[in-house]
C-alpha cells in the first residue's frame, strides 16, 4: 500500500457478512465452544472456532451464510 493513496483492504466474505449483519465474535477462556457470536451486544451462537459461532449464528437468525448464493 502506498501514503499515497489511503485504501482501505477488502474484507473476506466472512468479514463482509458479519459487517452487514453486526454479528460480532469474541473469544472466551472456555476450552469448549470458546468463541462466541453477538448481535447488539445478545449471544446468538457459539462454537469452537469463529466460523462455527458465525454458522450458528445464522442459524439462529435464519440467515444464509456468506458463501451461499
Amino acid at each position: 500500500m502506498s501514503d499515497l493513496f489511503s485504501i482501505p483492504l477488502p474484507l473476506s466474505p466472512r468479514l463482509n457478512w458479519m459487517a452487514e449483519h453486526r454479528i460480532t465474535v469474541s473469544e472466551t477462556h472456555y476450552e469448549t465452544n470458546r468463541f462466541r457470536a453477538y448481535q447488539n451486544q445478545q449471544q446468538i451462537g457459539k462454537g469452537d472456532t469463529a466460523e462455527d459461532a458465525c454458522f450458528a449464528a445464522a442459524t439462529s437468525l435464519n440467515l444464509k451464510l456468506w458463501n451461499e448464493s
